[in-house]
């Protein structure tokens, strides 16, 4: 070959954008070409650019584009001069690309990283319901408040140490501000609501955060009762509201109650339930964690059923498409209809504890997807009890009410694993346990 080149030559060089994704590993690469001339006979730029784009979660995009203008007068002093010096640039570059890669694929490999978020619910027995003529079979100095409060704290302490979240129940109004203290003291940050009376100390719920692991996206405090639109029972007729005149009269006047529907007791319920989105600082997970304390309305199970619905359609709604975890003492055996419609999804229509929607109106008793339960997934079956408790003359009580429910994609690593009812002694509270329940906690892979 021979004769001279046009003065300015354009050399086309291939942009790469490489996109990573952690979830599958797995890479796409697309191309595009771009061109410059220069009129110059020198190399003339050579440019990296390396951006971070937002984008799906945990996604890293890197991009890079090279660009380069060679000028040469003729075909054999072109091939001498720009291959040296392109020599020297790409040399020069590929080391800033092998800097700038490892830099971020460290972040790509964070941001992919699955987490281990510690759990724990715990109900802490309200310091307005301990008297000892209420617990008349447990050692007045174990019911003491300030006793069990210390004793209570004492048991948070490793968890935290682990950077659990922790959920509370029956945290009384008395008790409240202690505890504001003792988790700001750690680095916490605690959510409260308190809806109760003052028989109970006007308790309520807490959810308390590690903010040195976490930040905190969102929080939403809800009466659960009113999370839906519950159904209503039709107005009476004329005639029936003439014959129910006298009847409301008296009512009013001995302040005695009429009877209500389920829906009418759902509905009155003021329990609160509370919500919070979290995103570990470290590698970019996020889930959502629900806390509630369920009504004690053990004589009527639908009133439960609804309420079982109610607080996990607010954890699964809450949550839009991230995982989540629903905990708390929710007053239902295992096999209950709540109990079967949380970790089933649905419950049969002609189930006992299946409420009844009033003539004309519709009501699903389902679920967006089940929720398991952390410990038997774990260990194949629910705790053999998670109170223990003996109300003045009453026979003693001792079964499962505490759970910690997980969406399907959550990984169960670990349970803290609680006794059996044959290695304690109760009923509680007892030296050992604060409480008339017993802590629960474990580590999910989210």
């Amino acid at each position: 070959m021979s004769g001279a080149l046009p003065t300015a030559t354009a050399i086309r060089l291939l942009r790469r954008q490489v996109t990573f994704s952690p979830r599958t590993t797995s890479f796409g690469t697309r191309s595009s070409r771009v061109s410059a001339q220069q009129p110059s006979a020198s190399f003339n730029t050579a440019s990296l650019k390396w951006n971070r784009v937002a984008g799906t979660r945990g996604v890293v995009r890197l991009s890079s584009t090279l660009s380069a203008v060679v000028s040469f007068n003729s075909y054999s002093s072109s091939c001498a001069s720009s291959s040296s010096t392109f020599s020297g640039h790409r040399t020069h570059l590929q080391l800033q690309i092998q800097r700038k890669q490892s830099r971020a694929f460290a972040t790509t490999v964070m941001a992919s990283s699955t987490h281990d978020a510690r759990v724990v619910t715990y109900n802490v027995l309200s310091s307005s319901l301990c008297k000892p003529e209420y617990f008349a079979h447990c050692d007045p100095n174990d019911l003491h408040p300030p006793n069990r409060l210390s004793k209570l704290l004492a048991k948070l302490e490793p968890e935290m140490a682990k950077g659990a979240v922790i959920g509370l129940q029956e945290v009384s109004q008395k008790w409240a501000g202690q505890l504001h203290v003792f988790f700001a003291k750690r680095g916490y940050h605690m959510i409260c609501s308190l809806y109760g009376r003052p028989f109970n100390g006007y308790m309520g719920i807490a959810l308390a955060v590690p903010l040195v692991k976490y930040d905190v996206s969102k929080v939403d405090i809800s009466r659960c009762s009113d999370t839906k639109k519950l159904p209503r029972e039709p107005e009476p007729g004329l005639l029936q509201k003439v014959i129910n005149y006298p009847i409301n009269l008296y009512r009013k006047v001995s302040g005695e109650r009429g009877p209500q529907s389920d829906w009418q007791l759902a509905n009155g319920r003021f329990n609160t339930i509370m919500y919070a989105s979290l995103k570990c600082k470290e590698s970019g997970a996020e889930f959502g964690v629900a806390n509630y304390h369920m009504p004690c309305m053990f004589r009527n199970p639908k009133v439960m059923t609804i309420h079982s619905q109610l607080a996990a359609m607010y954890a699964q709604e809450q949550s839009g498409n991230i995982p989540v975890i629903l905990m708390g003492d929710f007053n239902l055996k295992p096999g209950d209809g709540g109990y079967d419609l949380i970790t089933t999804g649905t419950l049969a229509s002609d189930h006992e504890a299946a409420p009844v929607p009033p003539a004309g109106q519709e009501w699903s008793t389902s679920l967006k997807y089940p929720m398991r339960s952390a410990y038997k997934v774990a260990n194949g079956a629910e705790p053999d009890f998670t109170n223990f408790a003996q109300i003045k003359d009453d026979p003693q009580f001792i079964d499962t009410l505490d759970y910690i429910f997980i969406s399907p994609k959550i990984e169960v690593a670990e349970v803290l694993q609680l006794p059996h009812r044959s290695e304690v002694k109760g009923p509680f509270p007892a030296p050992d346990e604060p409480s008339d329940h017993i802590l629960l906690a474990a580590t999910l892979r989210v």
